[in-house]
């Protein structure tokens, strides 16, 4: 890399490409890098002290992420009913009474608190 680009943060973009960060939404549904380095490779982070890392097979990763977004739905699913158009809700939907909310009146304390909240954002230049 030449001299300008050795920054860590680009550094570390460059080696960590094809991978994917423990922190990443797939890694987590899936239960973490420990759930995953059972059955794919993991890149451990050794600066993190979380013990984060990268997963290496991005698709194994979607994979896994896919099946347990299936595992999850399945239940769900027995509810709907399935038509040639998509899914139909269940007719119970209909049958639910609306809520709307109510006012609640304000302690002496919170009134205050809200009307000093209020003012300082009427006031504020932003």
């Amino acid at each position: 890399m030449p001299q300008w680009a050795r920054r860590s943060s680009l550094v570390k973009s460059v080696l960590t490409t094809d991978e994917v960060a423990s922190t990443d939404r797939h890694g987590r549904l899936i239960g973490g890098l420990d759930s995953y380095e059972q059955v794919g490779g993991v890149r451990r982070d050794l600066f993190d002290e979380e013990g984060g890392g990268y997963a290496l097979n991005v698709a194994l990763l979607d994979r896994r992420a896919i099946e347990t977004l299936e595992d999850f739905a399945t239940p769900y699913r027995s509810r709907l009913k399935m038509s040639g158009d998509g899914i139909q809700a269940p007719g119970l939907v209909f049958q639910l009474s609306a809520r709307y909310p109510t006012k609640v009146e304000l302690s002496a304390e919170d009134q205050a608190e809200y009307d000093a909240i209020a003012e300082d954002h009427d006031t504020s230049p932003n």
